[in-house]
């Protein structure tokens, strides 16, 4: 009979890991599979306003423990990121809170997320206490994302980069701001995956090719998707846009018919069913100036790696130099351009709507879900860096 290494792990963090998008699935994923191995999970997260009458609190607080930190009460003392001394009265407190927890269930290792500046700095003195293990997920570069001045949190940030036991980035590219740190380890942000899926097959519909998105739609996107309508229009294709804006949407793309918006789904694995299931190719681009979402130089999108597991062929863009473009001409994705342009766009269309070309990069995102994009894997490497 095996024996399991039964661990405390605590995951810390203002971001709520549960079974929906971004971030906060990835998480929960993780933790999931850290459940199922027989482990003890405990999850420390701010006591937002509803927080238990959220559509997912229910699951979460059945799978792990919960331990919620206060917000607003008069005895906790003033909090500032940038002033030590407030850092650790505050910490103390909150230590103090679930010190029975946390003496009772010791952290056999501690993780975190690299954004805001409050509970990644708690999970960092708790860190100092008991003298565990402590991973950091960076999915994004916070201040690119948000647009702040990253001198202003250098110092904070740096600390949380020298606390990390391992910093788990989703790119080469993407590192803490002034860090020097080598215990970076690249781990793709895990999908769903989508168990036992057969292999998708040509359909003589594909000749009037179906493109389906999900995901958040910046400005930057609608001068894209306009082009692509029309262009997709000579062959009586078609868009699924799947968004949570859906009522303006259709208002910005009422002069396109062939554009469709899809009412959001709740939890990340419909979406993507629904685009396997209801399109014959998907995007997952950027626009062609960086300036217009700085943050993609070095992030690499989720989306792509979840995509994957549909199995359909997957059309990339993105300016040259950006993480998502080093990947596509890295392992020569036939799907990609680097500039977006009619006739660039014109050419990929083609390649998705005939059978010969379709079938082939068809079985390169097979590929890629299997080799690069395994759940199973991605998570047992994240595992092993905390050995």
């Amino acid at each position: 009979m095996e024996i399991i290494d039964l661990k405390n792990v605590y995951f810390i963090s203002e971001s709520i890991p549960h079974d929906g998008y971004a971030s906060s699935v990835i998480f929960y994923r993780h933790l999931e599979r850290f459940k199922k191995s027989g482990h003890r999970i405990f999850v420390i997260i701010p006591n937002y306003a509803n927080l238990e009458n959220t559509p997912f609190y229910n699951d979460i607080h059945d799978k792990f423990t919960i331990l919620k930190v206060p917000l607003g009460k008069w005895w906790l003392f003033p909090y500032n990121y940038k002033n030590a001394v407030s850092r650790t009265i505050r910490f103390s407190l909150l230590y103090l809170l679930f010190r029975s927890t946390l003496l009772k269930f010791p952290p056999s290792f501690i993780i975190t997320y690299f954004y805001g500046e409050y509970l990644n700095g708690f999970a960092s003195f708790l860190k100092s206490i008991f003298k565990c293990k402590m991973g950091t997920f960076l999915h994004d570069d916070k201040h690119l994302l948000n647009n702040t001045d990253e001198k202003n949190h250098k110092k904070y940030d740096l600390a949380i980069s020298k606390a990390s036991s391992v910093i788990w980035s989703v790119s080469e590219k993407l590192k803490i701001p002034g860090s020097t740190a080598n215990n970076y380890l690249v781990i793709p942000p895990i999908p769903e995956g989508i168990a036992n899926s057969l292999s998708v097959k040509w359909k003589d519909d594909f000749y009037k090719p179906v493109i389906g998105f999900s995901g958040t739609l910046y400005q930057s996107y609608i001068p894209i998707f306009k082009a692509m309508a029309e262009i997709l229009n000579k062959k009586s294709g078609k868009i699924k846009i799947i968004s949570k804006y859906e009522a303006d949407l259709k208002v910005q793309f009422k002069a396109y018919p062939n554009i469709e918006i899809i009412p959001f789904f709740d939890k990340n694995i419909d979406a993507i069913l629904y685009l396997r299931d209801n399109c014959s190719a998907l995007f997952c681009g950027y626009p062609n100036d960086l300036q217009e979402m700085p943050w993609i130089y070095n992030c690499f999108p989720s989306k792509f790696v979840e995509f994957s597991h549909t199995k359909l062929p997957i059309i990339l863009s993105g300016p040259i130099s950006t993480s998502l473009a080093d990947w596509a001409i890295t392992n020569n994705w036939q799907l990609f351009t680097a500039n977006l342009t009619n006739e660039s766009i014109t050419g990929l269309i083609d390649r998705i709507s005939n059978q010969t070309d379709w079938e082939n990069n068809a079985k390169n995102t097979e590929k890629i879900a299997k080799i690069y994009f395994d759940p199973d894997e991605i998570h047992k490497n994240l595992e092993k860096s905390l050995d």
